[in-house]
């Protein structure tokens, strides 16, 4: 016998949960105009209670205490590859929100207009294809959203985003898949470059493995590899060979990479790298904002990181590591110069600074 009764509650108790996160929804784009910190906060706010209910719903557990970057991550094989970075992004600019910087104080309507083009892509998202809802349903934020002429949806959809390997590896792409396409991008991008530099594939494919919170990949929607950034921590002696140019990217084997537990490590920049039709401004945004949501991530674990250290083989490289703020320290023994900087350092410039919350979570580890 069907318990209606049950059902019922069960409905409206859904009912009650749509209407919450859409009002929130609503708050944060009536907000915007006014008083756009508090915007951002009532997004955040909208995403925490839909992840709970998407927990409640996919492992019949109360979330409990878990934080929100914590529902993301337990939630990953049920967001889309594309949902996942917009979240990073309202859980960042919440964090913003929350708890504002010098920097943040200044905070506009269009300076917060990339959470409001999120939320617009995330809720389109959770109610049309997670929840099922029928357009008639569906109020939708979204609508009044376009017709306050915020944001235009037709410019939401993206080509490219950005995926970590869990997200790979469901379309089928094994590790070594992976690794195999991202060293075919650089031997078709880096002259010269030799497998003492690049490495072997079976190492790579052993480090990603043990280590795959450390890189992302750049996929278009064909779901190409176009471009990706890796990184590793490593023990004190590989970072100092690394630092006085001793280092060659084939040297680099798991057991010389530290796992990573609470506290407070250096890490060797192996490689940022996207295909030459995509070197557009966006691309390199996309790559540096989910590198800024891999160290908030971090961070949040009690994982910090003081000094970066980079090789740069080319040119085009020499310019990226000076636009980051890394800063020239000695030629390396083979090939290329050898760039050096304090993370903190890095996210004090202007670019980076945007994430006012990991700026003062760095500055509390390490200073001002």
């Amino acid at each position: 016998m069907v318990d209606t009764s049950r059902m019922s509650q069960e409905n409206t108790k859904m009912e009650r949960h749509i209407n919450f996160v859409t009002q929130r929804y609503i708050n944060a784009i009536r907000l915007s105009f006014n008083v756009p910190a508090a915007a951002l906060v009532e997004g955040r706010k909208a995403v925490e209670a839909m992840c709970g209910i998407m927990f409640i719903k996919e492992y019949n557990l109360d979330p409990g205490g878990l934080r929100l970057f914590e529902l993301i991550d337990r939630l990953k094989k049920v967001f889309p590859a594309p949902i996942l970075i917009p979240l990073g992004s309202i859980r960042n600019y919440g964090n913003k929100g929350a708890h504002p910087s010098e920097e943040d104080a200044e905070f506009t309507s269009g300076s917060i207009k990339p959470c409001l083009e999120a939320l617009y892509v995330v809720f389109n998202w959770y109610f049309k294809e997670y929840l099922k809802l029928r357009e008639d349903r569906i109020f939708t934020p979204a609508q009044t959203l376009t017709q306050m002429g915020e944001v235009n949806p037709e410019s939401l959809g993206s080509r490219i985003f950005i995926a970590d390997c869990p997200t790979v590896r469901s379309w089928g792409w094994t590790e070594q898949m992976q690794v195999k396409e991202c060293m075919n991008l650089d031997y078709n991008t880096v002259q010269g470059l030799t497998q003492e530099h690049e490495g072997r594939m079976e190492q790579w494919t052993s480090i990603i493995r043990e280590n795959e919170d450390t890189w992302r990949l750049l996929v278009n929607d064909s779901k190409e590899i176009i471009g990706y950034w890796h990184f590793v921590p490593l023990f004190d002696e590989e970072f100092e060979n690394a630092k006085n140019g001793h280092l060659l990217d084939s040297d680099i084997t798991v057991d010389k990479i530290p796992i990573l537990l609470p506290g407070i490590y250096n890490i060797y920049f192996i490689c940022i790298n996207i295909k030459q039709m995509y070197q557009k401004t966006k691309a390199i945004q996309l790559m540096l904002d989910s590198l800024m949501n891999v160290l908030a991530d971090f961070a949040e674990q009690e994982v910090f990181f003081e000094k970066v250290c980079a090789q740069a083989y080319t040119d085009s490289g020499t310019a990226l590591c000076k636009s980051l703020g890394l800063k020239y320290h000695k030629k390396h023994f083979d090939s290329g110069d050898v760039y050096i900087q304090n993370v903190l350092d890095i996210l004090e410039r202007p670019y980076f600074k945007r994430n006012g919350m990991l700026l003062e979570q760095y500055k509390k580890i390490f200073g001002s």
